[in-house]
């Protein structure tokens, strides 16, 4: 297809960086320039990932200052996610779109959390494409909100506990609409009610596969399963494997974020004592391990780990839930134990229990007695991993950033929906 200038509007999150920074590859490697819009802070992490960047003014939009309350409250407050969100839409609304006309853009490929960059890519009459990284965030009465750590239930009352879940989230985003909607009616857009009116009527992408999803029902045509994003290797993240023992091994995780959380790891370290396997640790970049409690024997702990190689040797993956990391345990064939923290890792988790792939020790309640009970039954039950192989198997059917990045070429240089029934997507 002929070459376009495809933007990219990204949370500033480091896996939603990585997630467009796969898909933007991908698009390169067809042929067309990639140009991620964000403000100036994320200027060295978007050429990290090998794509042109356009900064825009900030306009009293901080990156670090979010980033920084994040790791100092290890999670999300409703209050700091509000401020956050508006700067952030006020921003995108501001400046992307006479940025996109300036660079003589295409196309948007939107993250899903970035509803300022839809209203932006419609402000000029571009199409958009949303790109989920995290869980979807469509309002289904079905299907539990991504935000809470509620099991899927066809009850009625689970029904009517799902619509309240979804009206009180609405009504608490208000702010955030109301800063969108000033900039929409101005530009003759009509006004955002509920967060699926910034969804893309050409195309949604998700790295979830079906048989990783709550049953749904009120999905869009264009809505598309493609498996996860990331897919290439980690020649470049070092690894003492020498030190690997050839026991069953534990990998450990709880992201880039929340690695300072000493009573998780706490809890890990005493639940994974005494048994015949081997802990692997990665700190995130976060934490320290002098912070650590006293390792179990041939214990490794690292800052950064090479996390889908080590995942191919893993019998057990332990994961704060962050659906990049699920995702890649998942293709790897191992079961998962959760420790969700914030956000829809509860929701991750959620799907974890629903589809016996692992178990759940929420962060609240998380003990070593928890984590060893947990940790043991996981690998004594064949059944996880019978499971979680029908998963894999769908997962080795997707092709991830490449579907996503077929999906976003065909939108931009048709300006059509792209369906299921077209995609060969599953």
């Amino acid at each position: 297809m002929e070459a376009q200038h495809i933007a990219c509007i990204c949370d500033a999150g480091p896996s939603h960086v990585m997630t467009f920074g796969a898909i933007g590859r991908e698009l390169q490697r067809r042929g067309h320039r990639v140009t991620v819009f964000q403000a100036p802070e994320l200027r060295e992490k978007i050429a990290a990932e090998g794509l042109e960047f356009s900064p825009l003014a900030g306009r009293g939009f901080s990156v670090q200052h979010y980033v920084d309350l994040v790791v100092e409250q290890q999670g999300i407050s409703l209050r700091n996610f509000l401020d956050y969100a508006a700067k952030s839409a006020r921003m995108l609304c501001e400046e992307a779109p006479r940025a996109f006309q300036s660079a003589a853009v295409d196309g948007v490929v939107v993250d899903i959390s970035q509803p300022g960059g839809a209203t932006a890519a419609e402000m000029v009459g571009l199409p958009f494409i949303s790109i989920c990284n995290a869980l979807p965030l469509h309002s289904e009465p079905n299907v539990p909100p991504d935000f809470l750590p509620w099991q899927y239930r066809e009850a009625w009352w689970a029904r009517v506990r799902n619509r309240l879940g979804y009206a009180a989230r609405d009504f608490m985003i208000r702010p955030l609409h109301r800063v969108l909607n000033s900039y929409r009616r101005s530009s003759g857009l009509p006004s955002y009610r509920f967060p699926d009116d910034s969804f893309s009527p050409f195309a949604q992408v998700t790295q979830l596969v079906r048989e990783f999803d709550f049953p749904r029902k009120r999905l869009p045509d264009c809505f598309h399963y493609v498996g996860p994003y990331r897919r290439e290797p980690e020649s470049d993240v070092s690894f003492p494997y020498d030190r690997l023992s050839g026991r069953p091994l534990i990998y450990a995780s709880l992201g880039t974020v929340f690695g300072t959380r000493t009573e998780i790891w706490k809890a890990i370290i005493e639940g994974c004592s005494g048994l015949e396997a081997q802990l692997v640790i990665a700190l995130g970049g976060r934490g320290r391990a002098e912070s650590l409690p006293e390792l179990p024997a041939r214990a490794i702990v690292v800052e950064y780990a090479p996390q889908r190689e080590l995942l191919k040797r893993a019998s057990l993956a332990i994961t704060h839930g962050g659906l990049n990391s699920v995702m890649e345990a998942l293709a790897a064939g191992v079961p998962v134990l959760a420790i969700p923290i914030t956000g829809d890792q509860f929701g991750v988790a959620a799907r974890i229990a629903y589809t016996g792939v692992g178990e759940i020790v929420p962060a609240a309640k998380c003990t070593g007695s928890r984590v060893g009970a947990a940790v043991r039954k996981i690998l004594s039950t064949p059944a996880y991993r019978e499971r979680q192989a029908v998963i894999g198997a769908a997962i080795a059917r997707t092709q991830g950033a490449v579907a996503a990045a077929a999906i976003t070429e065909e939108v931009v240089t048709t300006r059509r929906a792209m369906l299921r029934e077209a995609s060969f997507t599953s």
